[in-house]
């Protein structure tokens, strides 16, 4: 099968700050080791940067199916949605979700208003577009982040927040920054948990759970900031290690796999996708749906899951390209 990758690399930021791109830069070790996986099962395989030009140049005429791994469209990072728009346009298959799920995904307020609409337990969260001038009281502690930011950009240890001076200045700093409202969350002090999920409709597999341990000095809050995720020195990333499978009860895994795959099917994933949840007094709740997360060979959650499952990496990515193909026939066929 000819299977092409997209994917993108910024190299211009038009909001944000210059260590934001260690974050951008992740796609290319992902796009190198799909490449490998699909090229050791036999694919022939070609990659391609997510540009405007592509789509109109008819280089992906021919190909079979596009793995998907673009996060922006071009320059633009809130472009992600358009990669598979217009691969929909052209009738080419492709693996992971659709435009309509990573248009909402990226909106952290959306994603919520939409689980609590579902009766999905999340955060209660407040939203400010400029930073208030009237004090009001808030369940302090509270964590600030962008509202439409992923891989913990915009998050850093002073996120969590613990009075009105503190709350507005990261209000401050997230408007003028990053270029966006601010999403202000009642900060759920619990166990980090990832669920990483594969499949499609009622066909859904969800891999061990995991969970980030987080031993970190006294003052630190216990959060995956943007430093725990991206900067390899820094006493954040030494602090926060992963667990799989995590240590649950049998209640709390069925609890947790249950509002997982919930979830997963609220927002309408295709193929794979990983949830965050928080963790506190048998109570999980859902922070966020990632759909085309990180899958990384080393590094990802998602990879690190498989494997305690029995999928070696080439194995994990064979299983993304046959969920993206059975959907496709499936919706050619009309079921």
């Amino acid at each position: 099968m000819k299977v092409a990758i997209i994917y993108n690399l910024i190299e211009t930021l038009e909001r944000g700050f210059e260590k934001d791109m260690l974050a951008e830069e992740e796609i290319l070790k992902v796009m190198r080791g799909v490449k490998m996986a699909l090229v050791s099962s036999g694919h022939s395989v070609k990659s391609f940067q997510a540009t405007p030009s592509l789509f109109a140049s008819g280089q992906l005429k021919g190909f079979d199916m596009v793995f998907n791994l673009a996060e922006s469209f071009g320059t633009n990072v809130a472009g992600e949605p358009y990669i598979p728009a217009a691969l929909e346009m052209m009738g080419l298959p492709f693996t992971g979700s659709g435009a309509e799920t990573l248009a909402i995904c990226l909106d952290k307020v959306r994603t919520k208003q939409i689980f609590i609409s579902a009766g999905i337990t999340t955060p209660r969260f407040w939203v400010f577009k400029k930073v208030p001038t009237r004090s009001r009281k808030y369940p302090y502690p509270l964590i600030v982040k962008p509202t439409k930011e992923d891989a913990s950009i915009g998050i850093s240890t002073d996120s969590v927040v613990h009075n009105q001076k503190d709350l507005k200045k990261k209000i401050a700093f997230i408007i003028k920054n990053y270029k966006q409202p601010a999403l202000v969350e009642e900060y759920i002090d619990g166990r980090e948990i990832n669920v990483a999920i594969l499949g499609n409709g009622n066909h859904l597999k969800v891999l061990p759970v995991s969970e980030i341990i987080f031993d970190l000095p006294e003052g630190l809050p216990r959060i995956v900031s943007f430093e725990a995720k991206w900067i390899e020195d820094h006493v954040m990333y030494k602090g926060t290690v992963r667990k799989c499978p995590a240590d649950l009860s049998k209640k709390e895994s069925e609890l947790i796999r249950r509002m997982a795959t919930t979830a997963y099917r609220l927002m309408k994933c295709n193929d794979y996708a990983r949830i965050d949840i928080r963790l506190a007094n048998g109570i999980p709740y859902v922070l966020e749906v990632n759909p085309n997360p990180d899958i990384s060979y080393q590094d990802s959650g998602f990879a690190v899951a498989a494997r305690r499952a029995g999928k070696k990496y080439p194995d994990l990515i064979r299983q993304i390209v046959t969920n993206a193909i059975r959907r496709h026939n499936a919706s050619r066929k009309g079921y």
